[in-house]
């Protein structure tokens, strides 16, 4: 019976955070929409990713970045802030195999991206302004990248354009 109650009460409290936490990923008004995967090749020969280079994906979403990431020998982060999806990264990271990677709950204007040599985002315009921009300038090392899938991130250096034609935009700003 108390066993019982203690899962009724666990399960409870954990639709509860997920249900929290998708009103506030909703209230960011930043939807999930992945990169597409034949991007991804693209995104790392632009950034020039090495072995051992520290990678952050901020707002990672299922992570396929993260583990690319990892999968090419980089220190891979990614940080989630909306409870279902960071819920799919973590089951992913669990069967990860192939490198560093790491999926942690979290608002990106409050993770410590000091130590990164890339930063990857994809996210919307209004989410991409002055307050972001500031963050990557404050926080980050001299030398260090920031690849922004489609949306150019103002406020940076201007950035060299990756755009086939019939591609989608990758922005590399070097910091």
């Amino acid at each position: 019976m108390l066993f019982a109650s203690l899962l009724h009460f666990a399960l409870l409290a954990f639709f509860l955070f997920m249900l929290v936490s998708l009103m506030m990923s909703v209230l960011s008004f930043a939807p999930w929409v992945p990169i597409r995967r034949r991007d991804i090749e693209r995104v790392f020969r632009l950034a020039g990713i090495r072995q051992g280079e520290v990678f952050y994906d901020l707002g990672c979403g299922d992570g396929r970045m993260v583990f690319a990431a990892a999968r090419r020998g980089a220190r891979a982060t990614g940080i989630e802030l909306a409870a279902p999806l960071w819920c799919i990264a973590k089951f992913r990271q669990i069967f990860f195999r192939g490198g560093e990677a790491h999926i942690v709950f979290g608002d990106l204007f409050r993770a410590d991206i000091s130590g990164a040599d890339v930063v990857f985002c994809f996210s919307i315009p209004s989410r991409l302004g002055e307050p972001f921009s500031s963050k990557l300038m404050r926080e980050m090392k001299p030398g260090a990248r920031v690849v922004s899938y489609i949306f150019k991130i103002p406020g940076l250096p201007p950035p060299h354009e990756d755009r086939p034609p019939g591609e989608n935009p990758i922005y590399l700003y070097r910091i």
